[in-house]
Parts: structure tokens; C-alpha cells; sequence
């Protein structure tokens, strides 16, 4: 009776192990949140936002240094950012690696306070670079507003 016990134990940690080492991939959380800490005053085309406080970041990809998100694992990626603006017009872009993966565009006079927000959802490797910046052929106008009023942000997670 007591060989049967340990073998069938023997057998369920095996199969514990087994199913950690399939299943902890799907388990790892990935997902980041930051925001511009201030305003952004007429930032130039091409220019990297760096929303410099990270509330969020479980998987350590994003730094708050850089801007830039660095893809921990492989997978399918949910990315959204917001732009605030006032009496200003900016187009901004989502890059992976060198490429523009989405746009948003904002165009606010006459009196008004609004944000745009673009969304991406897209299969990203291991080490892909994704970061926001301002659009690389048109140049906006007026600056990029970030408060405790609004926030202009960043954010993405790991969808699968």
C-alpha cells in the first residue's frame, strides 16, 4: 500500500511539473501603464514621448526612462495611447521596431481641451521595441498636455 502512495505521488509530481513547464508561458502577466508626468511644449516631428511614470509595469518591459516597451515574451499585444491636447493639432504614430504600426490624429482650436486615442493590436517577438512618438512628416502645433486633469498615456499588455 505505501509503494502504491508514493508512486501515484511520484507520478502527480511529474505531471505537476509537466504542466507548469506548458502552462506558465499563458500565465506570465505582461502589461504596462505610464503617463507624461507634464506637459510636452510643441514637441518636434519625430520626437519620442516618454511617459515617465510607470503606475503599472508587471513583465519589467517598459521602461520609463526611454519610453520604450521591450517585449518580454512573444505574443499577441493589446497597445493603446491617449494624446491630450488644447487649442493644438498633432498627428502621433505607435512604432514596432521601425515601423508605424498606428496613427492618430488631433486637430483642437477655438477654446477647446480634447484627447484622441489610437489603438493597436498586433503579434510582436521577443525583444520588439513599441514606443510612441510624434508623426515623422507632419508637424503639429501647440503642445501636449498631461495633468491631473487628463493625462496623455500609454499602455499595453499581453493579450495570448
Amino acid at each position: 500500500m505505501n509503494y502504491i502512495t508514493k508512486d501515484i505521488s511520484t507520478k502527480l509530481q511529474q505531471i505537476l511539473i509537466v504542466f507548469y513547464f506548458l502552462f506558465s508561458e499563458r500565465l506570465h502577466v505582461v502589461a504596462f501603464y505610464a503617463y507624461l508626468s507634464t506637459n510636452r511644449v510643441n514637441p518636434s516631428f519625430r520626437h519620442t514621448l516618454i511617459y515617465d511614470v510607470a503606475k503599472t509595469n508587471s513583465g519589467n518591459g517598459y521602461n520609463a526612462l526611454t519610453g520604450i516597451f521591450t517585449a518580454p515574451t512573444a505574443g499577441m499585444y493589446f497597445f493603446t495611447w491617449v494624446t491630450r491636447m488644447y487649442e493644438a493639432g498633432h498627428s502621433t504614430e505607435l512604432m514596432v521596431n521601425d515601423a508605424v504600426f498606428g496613427t492618430s490624429y488631433l486637430r483642437i482650436f477655438h477654446d477647446h481641451d480634447v484627447s484622441v486615442t489610437g489603438t493597436v493590436v498586433t503579434k510582436i517577438n521577443k525583444g520588439d521595441s513599441v514606443f510612441v512618438r510624434v508623426h515623422s512628416s507632419r508637424v503639429g502645433v501647440g503642445d501636449i498636455l498631461s495633468e491631473q486633469y487628463g493625462r496623455s498615456s500609454f499602455a499595453g499588455w499581453l493579450i495570448h
